[in-house]
């Protein structure tokens, strides 16, 4: 449960430093009193956008999953390269995708609503 005292410290927490090394993931684990964070960078390259996504496990700040890969900016506008790297992740987490959540998650764009 996140209670308004819990809730303002999440806020002051999160102004502060960028959560990237284990310990910062754990600390604010406690603070959302939750399991597992998704964090992501997306990043201008010469080739278009670097997409790197990780969940991490805030009792002990292992990754649990992880992808990295370039999309294009209308990969990015159309939800292309999140669908991809959710499908890519549901899978490294050993999720058993269905044909409908497959297609959904890696079929043309065109067909997502």
């Amino acid at each position: 449960m996140l209670d308004r005292e819990t809730l303002n410290r999440l806020l002051k927490e999160t102004l502060e430093p960028t959560y990237r090394d284990n310990l910062d993931i754990v600390r604010l684990g406690h603070i959302t009193q939750t399991d597992y964070i998704i964090t992501a960078d997306i990043i201008k390259t010469g080739a278009g956008y670097s997409m790197s996504v990780h969940i991490a496990n805030t009792i002990d700040g292992t990754i649990k999953a992880s992808y990295t890969g370039l999309c294009t900016l209308e990969d990015l506008e159309n939800s292309t390269g999140i669908h991809k790297a959710t499908a890519a992740l549901l899978l490294a987490l050993g999720v058993a995708l269905t044909d409908r959540a497959r297609q959904e998650l890696t079929g043309p764009a065109t067909t997502r609503r």
